[in-house]
């Protein structure tokens, strides 16, 4: 498989910054696979099951299989049917965020848009089941994190879809800039308040369904203050990226809850594990007891420790962020010795999977994060300088 669009979404931090026009080729490529479809008939490893290969507005989940029509064909992936998938299209709506954000390209802006409209009101569609503006989990692996099950609304994926509803809402507001492709300024302003509207009403779900006092409960179906809640060493994922592209502390959490759940990550799933000296693991239990559910909340994945080292750094904690992210590299690198074949995770036993992974990329957002906090002014809501180039399809 090839441009896995749920790992790009971590790696792409390389690619934005080192040569931004490729990584928006690849954006304007995943939107035009987004918005067509492929009714070819596709046998699924899970169940058995039997569907089309990807359904219309269903963002895939990889592009450029070698073994098919690489320039053709999707979702060589087949272990579960993606279009069911929760994390691709909201993952989906924050890269096309970004990488307008970061390079002020108006074109790009133009082109996406619709797309990420017609994704976002699909998303509501299928997968928003009480209204209250976030899309739930289906009790089944449907995430990247394909071993392990949520049910309902989830830390992970609301907060990726909270951040997503975020970045629509931003874009939007810049509508009425444009009257060519994308029509007036009286047609898109009614769009732009509902979707405002919506963002409200997620948020405050969000925080009162999963808002635990220091950390988000995995998933909604965790009684509160539960002792034996899993906390999810990526539940900020959503709002990593939200920040990373500029937008401010208080986007969709209070800066106290994001600053809190910081602090319990820092606490449970890094330092309690061998003295912090091989990184945060995926998943512990609020008690401190090791959270075996599945093969991956036992595991270590790179790209999420260099992800919350980024963030530490973006919120002030900067030797923590270094420390975390140091510990994962001296373990791969120097305990493991892989340096040229970084792994996607490993575990306490020394075991490791995936060799030459790409999500690692996301050390890249380390970067973005030092240049973000030499800024007096990151934690505002000013934009981020625009990338020096312009590109266009």
């Amino acid at each position: 498989m090839f441009n896995t669009y749920d790992v790009h979404f971590n790696a792409s931090w390389a690619l934005i910054q080192l040569w931004p026009k490729i990584e928006m080729a690849m954006l304007y490529d995943l939107a035009d696979m987004t918005a067509s479809e492929d009714t070819t008939s596709v046998v699924f490893m899970y169940k058995g099951m039997k569907r089309q290969r990807n359904a219309q507005l269903s963002v895939p989940h990889d592009l450029g299989d070698p073994e098919d029509e690489p320039w053709v064909n999707v979702n060589a992936y087949i272990m579960y049917p993606t279009d069911d998938w929760k994390d691709l299209s909201p993952k989906f709506l924050l890269m096309a965020w970004r990488d307008w954000k970061l390079t002020g390209d108006t074109a790009f802006l133009q082109y996406v848009l619709p797309i990420c409209l017609a994704v976002a009101r699909s998303c509501l569609e299928k997968w928003d089941t009480d209204g209250d503006g976030i899309i739930e989990n289906s009790n089944f692996p449907d995430q990247t994190y394909d071993m392990w099950k949520a049910k309902d609304l989830s830390a992970y994926v609301g907060g990726l879809w909270i951040a997503a509803l975020y970045a629509v809402s931003d874009m939007l507001s810049h509508a009425k800039d444009f009257n060519s492709r994308m029509g007036s300024i009286s047609k898109w302003a009614p769009i732009d308040d509902n979707f405002s509207s919506l963002l409200k009403r997620a948020k405050d779900a969000y925080r009162r369904e999963l808002w635990d006092g220091k950390f988000y409960r995995y998933d909604s179906t965790v009684k509160p203050n539960s002792r034996s809640s899993a906390v999810m060493a990526d539940q900020l994922s959503g709002y990593w990226f939200l920040r990373m592209g500029g937008a401010p502390i208080d986007a969709i959490m209070p800066a106290e809850s994001s600053n809190e759940t910081l602090k319990t990550i820092v606490k449970l799933n890094w330092l309690s594990i061998q003295n912090g000296h091989i990184g945060a693991i995926n998943s512990i239990l609020s008690n401190g007891k090791a959270d075996n559910d599945n093969m991956q909340t036992e595991e270590f994945w790179v790209a999420v420790n260099y992800s919350i080292g980024g963030l530490l750094i973006l919120h002030g904690m900067r030797s923590e962020g270094f420390r975390l992210a140091g510990a994962c590299f001296d373990h791969v690198c120097n305990k493991m010795g892989l340096h040229f074949q970084t792994p996607e995770a490993y575990t306490k036993d020394g075991t490791y999977r995936s060799l030459g992974y790409m999500r690692p990329l996301a050390i890249w957002s380390i970067q973005r994060a030092l240049e973000m906090a030499s800024t007096p002014s990151h934690h505002h809501s000013s934009p981020p300088s625009p990338l020096p180039i312009t590109a266009s399809k």
